[in-house]
């Protein structure tokens, strides 16, 4: 029965706050939480603006090859579970929306997403630890 309360709470919960950003960046933020889960590098890379801003993994990510050779040390398996949990917010100090996927172990990082254009796609990652 509380595992059943929490489900609920929790769909409620991410109902609510998809509610809160604009629906262009709902329809990214699906799109990349999908293409997270499956490991699929080549939908990503469509909601991708390359370069892809980085202050880490190497630098800027010039192209979808750069993003496939970077991918599971920027996509853990702790990042893909906040992923899975979290929507993009508003982050003081960050353009656009943003998602916060830092870890315990002291990794801070940071997700960025902004308009180009008429969509939004996935623009930037940000470690603050650099």
């Amino acid at each position: 029965m509380f595992k059943k309360i929490v489900v609920v709470f929790s769909m409620m919960y991410s109902v609510t706050v998809m509610s809160q950003i604009p629906t262009q960046l709902a329809t990214t933020w699906n799109k990349f939480q999908l293409a997270i889960e499956n490991d699929n590098i080549e939908a990503l890379s469509k909601i991708t603006h390359f370069p892809l801003r980085s202050n880490d993994f190497g630098g800027d990510l010039k192209s979808s090859d750069s993003l496939k050779s970077k991918y599971k040390l920027i996509f853990s398996d702790y990042v893909k579970q906040k992923i899975k949990k979290k929507c993009p917010t508003r982050i003081k100090g960050y353009n656009g929306y943003a998602v916060d996927c830092s870890d315990p172990s002291g990794l801070a990082i940071v997700l960025g997403f902004e308009k180009c254009g008429k969509i939004y796609l996935f623009t930037y990652i940000d470690n603050a630890n650099e």
